[in-house]
Protein backbone atom coordinates (compact mmCIF):
# COMPACT_ATOMS: atom_id res chain seq x y z
CA UNK A 1 0.00 0.00 0.00
CA UNK A 2 1.66 3.38 -0.78
CA UNK A 3 1.79 5.92 2.10
CA UNK A 4 0.76 9.23 1.48
CA UNK A 5 4.06 11.76 2.03
CA UNK A 6 4.46 15.40 1.88
CA UNK A 7 8.57 16.18 1.03
CA UNK A 8 9.60 19.20 2.53
CA UNK A 9 12.94 20.70 1.59
CA UNK A 10 14.49 23.93 2.78
CA UNK A 11 18.32 24.96 4.12
CA UNK A 12 16.94 23.89 7.54
CA UNK A 13 19.64 21.42 9.32
CA UNK A 14 22.82 23.10 8.34
CA UNK A 15 23.45 25.23 11.07
CA UNK A 16 21.84 28.68 10.41
CA UNK A 17 19.24 29.51 12.65
CA UNK A 18 16.59 31.39 10.62
CA UNK A 19 15.81 28.41 8.72
CA UNK A 20 15.74 25.94 11.30
CA UNK A 21 13.33 28.45 13.44
CA UNK A 22 11.09 28.42 10.51
CA UNK A 23 11.14 24.98 10.04
CA UNK A 24 10.49 24.18 13.52
CA UNK A 25 7.47 27.06 13.36
CA UNK A 26 5.76 25.15 9.98
CA UNK A 27 6.17 21.75 11.69
CA UNK A 28 3.96 23.43 14.12
CA UNK A 29 1.20 24.82 12.10
CA UNK A 30 0.82 21.18 10.37
CA UNK A 31 0.21 19.68 13.88
CA UNK A 32 0.69 16.40 13.31
CA UNK A 33 -1.48 16.39 10.68
CA UNK A 34 0.35 15.37 7.58
CA UNK A 35 3.42 12.36 7.44
CA UNK A 36 6.73 14.22 6.28
CA UNK A 37 9.37 13.43 5.19
CA UNK A 38 12.87 15.52 4.49
CA UNK A 39 14.60 16.71 1.88
CA UNK A 40 17.81 16.35 0.59
CA UNK A 41 18.68 12.96 2.79
CA UNK A 42 16.47 10.89 0.56
CA UNK A 43 16.83 13.02 -2.24
CA UNK A 44 16.85 12.43 -5.43
CA UNK A 45 16.98 8.50 -5.08
CA UNK A 46 14.00 7.56 -3.30
CA UNK A 47 11.64 10.46 -4.83
CA UNK A 48 12.36 9.13 -7.78
CA UNK A 49 10.84 5.67 -6.91
CA UNK A 50 8.01 7.30 -4.93
CA UNK A 51 4.34 9.43 -5.34
CA UNK A 52 4.34 11.50 -2.37
CA UNK A 53 0.87 13.95 -2.16
CA UNK A 54 2.93 16.86 -2.33
CA UNK A 55 5.89 18.73 -2.02
CA UNK A 56 6.21 22.05 0.15
CA UNK A 57 9.93 24.32 -0.34
CA UNK A 58 10.51 26.62 2.51
CA UNK A 59 12.66 29.69 2.68
CA UNK A 60 14.18 31.79 0.76
CA UNK A 61 15.62 29.41 -1.98
CA UNK A 62 15.41 30.84 -4.97
CA UNK A 63 18.00 33.80 -5.16
CA UNK A 64 21.58 33.78 -6.44
CA UNK A 65 23.22 36.22 -3.55
CA UNK A 66 25.30 33.18 -2.18
CA UNK A 67 25.20 30.62 -5.00
CA UNK A 68 23.89 30.76 -8.36
CA UNK A 69 24.14 26.78 -8.57
CA UNK A 70 21.93 26.43 -5.42
CA UNK A 71 19.41 28.65 -7.52
CA UNK A 72 19.74 25.59 -10.07
CA UNK A 73 19.42 22.96 -7.00
CA UNK A 74 16.79 23.96 -6.08
CA UNK A 75 15.03 24.97 -9.63
CA UNK A 76 15.75 21.12 -10.52
CA UNK A 77 14.77 19.71 -7.27
CA UNK A 78 11.23 21.61 -7.89
CA UNK A 79 10.65 20.36 -11.44
CA UNK A 80 11.45 16.61 -10.33
CA UNK A 81 8.73 17.06 -7.58
CA UNK A 82 6.27 18.90 -10.09
CA UNK A 83 6.30 15.23 -11.90
CA UNK A 84 6.12 13.17 -8.54
CA UNK A 85 3.55 14.99 -6.32
CA UNK A 86 -0.11 14.22 -6.43
CA UNK A 87 -1.46 17.66 -5.22
CA UNK A 88 1.48 19.37 -6.38
CA UNK A 89 4.48 22.00 -5.24
CA UNK A 90 3.76 24.54 -2.56
CA UNK A 91 6.58 27.13 -1.98
CA UNK A 92 5.46 28.56 1.63
CA UNK A 93 7.15 31.37 3.72
CA UNK A 94 8.63 32.20 -0.06
CA UNK A 95 11.11 34.71 -0.44
CA UNK A 96 12.49 35.25 -4.11
CA UNK A 97 15.25 37.31 -5.23
CA UNK A 98 17.53 38.60 -5.27
CA UNK A 99 18.29 37.33 -8.77
CA UNK A 100 20.83 39.70 -10.55
CA UNK A 101 22.57 37.41 -12.83
CA UNK A 102 20.93 37.16 -16.36
CA UNK A 103 21.07 33.57 -16.52
CA UNK A 104 19.81 32.93 -13.57
CA UNK A 105 16.77 35.24 -14.23
CA UNK A 106 15.86 33.44 -17.16
CA UNK A 107 16.40 30.34 -15.23
CA UNK A 108 13.67 31.56 -13.10
CA UNK A 109 11.18 32.63 -15.57
CA UNK A 110 11.08 29.58 -17.44
CA UNK A 111 10.65 27.53 -14.43
CA UNK A 112 7.44 29.34 -13.58
CA UNK A 113 6.30 29.65 -17.21
CA UNK A 114 6.10 26.24 -17.67
CA UNK A 115 5.23 24.83 -13.82
CA UNK A 116 2.69 27.51 -12.98
CA UNK A 117 -0.47 25.59 -13.29
CA UNK A 118 1.21 23.01 -10.69
CA UNK A 119 2.88 25.88 -8.10
CA UNK A 120 1.20 27.39 -5.01
CA UNK A 121 3.12 30.46 -3.68
CA UNK A 122 2.79 31.72 0.32
CA UNK A 123 5.47 34.57 0.19
CA UNK A 124 6.51 36.69 3.08
CA UNK A 125 7.45 39.39 1.60
CA UNK A 126 5.72 42.25 -1.38
CA UNK A 127 9.12 42.15 -3.03
CA UNK A 128 8.47 38.52 -3.59
CA UNK A 129 4.80 38.98 -4.71
CA UNK A 130 5.47 41.50 -6.76
CA UNK A 131 8.14 40.06 -8.97
CA UNK A 132 5.63 36.42 -9.15
CA UNK A 133 3.10 39.01 -10.62
CA UNK A 134 5.48 40.52 -13.30
CA UNK A 135 7.08 36.81 -13.76
CA UNK A 136 4.26 34.96 -13.57
CA UNK A 137 0.92 36.53 -13.62
CA UNK A 138 -0.71 33.17 -13.71
CA UNK A 139 1.22 31.29 -10.28
CA UNK A 140 -1.16 31.62 -7.57
CA UNK A 141 0.13 33.26 -4.54
CA UNK A 142 -0.83 35.30 -1.60
CA UNK A 143 1.14 37.32 1.21
CA UNK A 144 1.25 35.98 4.47
CA UNK A 145 3.32 36.95 7.49
CA UNK A 146 6.09 34.42 8.23
CA UNK A 147 5.39 31.18 10.56
CA UNK A 148 8.26 31.97 13.10
CA UNK A 149 5.35 35.20 14.01
CA UNK A 150 2.82 32.45 14.92
CA UNK A 151 5.17 30.14 16.42
CA UNK A 152 5.11 29.50 20.42
CA UNK A 153 7.17 31.79 22.43
CA UNK A 154 9.22 29.60 24.54
CA UNK A 155 10.81 32.93 26.70
CA UNK A 156 9.48 34.56 29.70
CA UNK A 157 9.54 38.54 29.69
CA UNK A 158 12.62 39.80 31.24
CA UNK A 159 13.81 43.25 31.53
CA UNK A 160 17.13 43.58 29.14
CA UNK A 161 20.38 44.42 29.72
CA UNK A 162 22.21 47.63 28.05
CA UNK A 163 23.69 45.76 25.37
CA UNK A 164 23.04 46.26 21.46
CA UNK A 165 22.72 43.43 19.06
CA UNK A 166 24.13 43.49 15.85
CA UNK A 167 22.83 40.96 14.40
CA UNK A 168 25.39 39.68 11.13
CA UNK A 169 24.91 38.63 7.58
CA UNK A 170 28.40 37.01 6.06
CA UNK A 171 26.17 36.72 2.74
CA UNK A 172 26.79 40.42 2.01
CA UNK A 173 30.65 41.19 1.19
CA UNK A 174 29.77 44.54 -0.28
CA UNK A 175 32.36 47.39 0.95
CA UNK A 176 29.61 50.18 1.22
CA UNK A 177 28.10 47.85 3.87
CA UNK A 178 31.44 46.59 6.11
CA UNK A 179 32.33 50.54 6.04
CA UNK A 180 28.70 51.33 6.98
CA UNK A 181 28.82 48.69 9.84
CA UNK A 182 32.24 49.32 10.77
CA UNK A 183 31.14 53.08 11.73
CA UNK A 184 28.13 52.06 13.20
CA UNK A 185 29.76 49.62 15.34
CA UNK A 186 32.12 52.18 16.85
CA UNK A 187 29.51 54.49 17.28
CA UNK A 188 29.73 56.61 20.83
CA UNK A 189 26.40 55.58 21.73
CA UNK A 190 27.33 51.33 21.53
CA UNK A 191 30.86 51.72 23.75
CA UNK A 192 30.88 48.94 25.92
CA UNK A 193 27.28 47.52 24.69
CA UNK A 194 27.47 46.41 21.50
CA UNK A 195 26.88 42.42 21.02
CA UNK A 196 27.84 40.93 17.32
CA UNK A 197 25.03 38.28 16.62
CA UNK A 198 25.72 35.23 14.74
CA UNK A 199 22.60 33.68 13.55
CA UNK A 200 24.55 31.48 11.02
CA UNK A 201 28.28 30.82 12.35
CA UNK A 202 29.53 29.41 9.38
CA UNK A 203 28.74 32.32 7.26
CA UNK A 204 29.34 35.31 9.49
CA UNK A 205 31.86 34.22 10.95
CA UNK A 206 34.53 36.35 8.85
CA UNK A 207 32.43 39.47 9.03
CA UNK A 208 32.92 39.37 12.70
CA UNK A 209 36.27 39.35 12.36
CA UNK A 210 36.94 41.40 9.89
CA UNK A 211 34.89 44.44 11.96
CA UNK A 212 37.03 43.57 15.21
CA UNK A 213 40.29 43.78 12.77
CA UNK A 214 39.26 47.16 11.45
CA UNK A 215 38.23 48.95 14.75
CA UNK A 216 40.93 47.42 16.52
CA UNK A 217 37.95 46.19 19.26
CA UNK A 218 36.98 42.63 20.47
CA UNK A 219 33.36 42.65 20.81
CA UNK A 220 31.61 39.55 22.80
CA UNK A 221 29.58 37.63 20.44
CA UNK A 222 26.36 35.58 20.84
CA UNK A 223 26.80 32.54 18.35
CA UNK A 224 23.73 30.33 17.00
CA UNK A 225 24.30 26.30 17.73
CA UNK A 226 22.49 24.12 15.61
CA UNK A 227 19.71 22.65 17.85
CA UNK A 228 20.09 25.75 20.06
CA UNK A 229 17.26 27.68 19.04
CA UNK A 230 15.30 28.24 22.45
CA UNK A 231 19.45 29.06 24.15
CA UNK A 232 19.99 31.57 21.00
CA UNK A 233 16.58 33.18 21.20
CA UNK A 234 17.49 33.25 24.72
CA UNK A 235 20.65 35.08 24.38
CA UNK A 236 19.31 37.66 21.93
CA UNK A 237 16.52 38.34 24.19
CA UNK A 238 18.49 39.81 26.77
CA UNK A 239 19.31 42.51 24.57
CA UNK A 240 17.82 45.90 24.69
CA UNK A 241 17.76 46.50 21.19
CA UNK A 242 18.93 44.98 17.49
CA UNK A 243 19.93 46.19 14.49
CA UNK A 244 19.61 43.57 12.26
CA UNK A 245 20.91 41.95 8.66
CA UNK A 246 18.39 38.68 8.93
CA UNK A 247 14.97 39.05 8.25
CA UNK A 248 14.37 35.69 11.23
CA UNK A 249 17.06 38.19 13.72
CA UNK A 250 14.39 40.73 13.18
CA UNK A 251 11.76 38.71 13.69
CA UNK A 252 13.03 37.28 16.86
CA UNK A 253 13.78 40.97 18.11
CA UNK A 254 10.11 42.22 17.53
CA UNK A 255 8.23 39.44 19.13
CA UNK A 256 10.53 39.48 22.35
CA UNK A 257 9.25 43.17 22.36
CA UNK A 258 12.67 44.84 21.66
CA UNK A 259 13.06 48.09 18.81
CA UNK A 260 14.31 46.58 15.69
CA UNK A 261 15.97 48.42 13.20
CA UNK A 262 16.96 47.05 9.60
CA UNK A 263 19.44 48.55 7.52
CA UNK A 264 20.53 48.87 3.68
CA UNK A 265 22.96 51.28 2.62
CA UNK A 266 22.50 52.62 -0.71
CA UNK A 267 25.01 51.21 -2.48
CA UNK A 268 23.08 47.74 -1.64
CA UNK A 269 19.89 48.36 -3.83
CA UNK A 270 17.55 45.67 -3.34
CA UNK A 271 19.85 43.20 -1.45
CA UNK A 272 17.76 43.40 1.88
CA UNK A 273 14.25 44.69 0.79
CA UNK A 274 12.72 41.21 1.69
CA UNK A 275 13.42 42.34 5.13
CA UNK A 276 11.72 45.75 4.89
CA UNK A 277 8.94 44.77 2.44
CA UNK A 278 8.52 41.77 4.58
CA UNK A 279 4.79 40.70 5.52
CA UNK A 280 3.96 42.28 9.88
CA UNK A 281 1.24 41.07 11.93
CA UNK A 282 -1.16 43.99 13.35
CA UNK A 283 0.55 46.53 15.85
CA UNK A 284 4.56 45.44 14.63
CA UNK A 285 6.83 47.27 13.05
CA UNK A 286 10.66 47.68 11.94
CA UNK A 287 12.56 50.98 12.01
CA UNK A 288 14.37 50.65 8.18
CA UNK A 289 17.24 52.65 7.61
CA UNK A 290 18.50 53.25 4.24
CA UNK A 291 21.36 55.29 5.12
CA UNK A 292 24.28 55.25 7.64
CA UNK A 293 23.35 59.10 8.90
CA UNK A 294 19.50 58.04 9.90
CA UNK A 295 20.60 55.00 11.53
CA UNK A 296 22.97 56.74 13.89
CA UNK A 297 20.53 59.17 14.41
CA UNK A 298 18.11 56.40 15.60
CA UNK A 299 20.66 55.24 17.92
CA UNK A 300 21.42 58.95 18.91
CA UNK A 301 17.45 58.83 20.20
CA UNK A 302 17.55 57.99 23.62
CA UNK A 303 19.58 59.29 26.57
CA UNK A 304 21.40 55.34 27.37
CA UNK A 305 19.20 53.34 25.54
CA UNK A 306 17.42 53.22 22.61
CA UNK A 307 13.84 54.78 22.58
CA UNK A 308 11.47 52.07 22.13
CA UNK A 309 8.95 54.42 19.92
CA UNK A 310 9.53 52.52 16.44
CA UNK A 311 7.64 49.76 18.08
CA UNK A 312 4.00 49.26 19.52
Amino acid sequence: MKRSLTAVAGYFGRGNFGDDWLYQAWLNQLNGAENTVEWPRVWPGWLLNRTIKRAVFLGGLFQDLTSRRSLAWYLLAAALARRRAEEGVSFEAASIGPIGRPMSREWMKRFLSVSASQMRFVVRDEASLELLRRWAPSVEARLEPDPTWSAPWPLPSIDPDETIGLLLNGSLRHGDLLQALSAVAIHPKLAGRLVLILSHPASDQWQAKWLMRHAGRVWPTIVYRPGGIEEFLSRMNRCRALISLRLHGAIAGLRAGRPVAGFEPPGLPGALEKIRTMALPPGRRLEWFGAQRRLLDWLEAGTGILTPKVLS
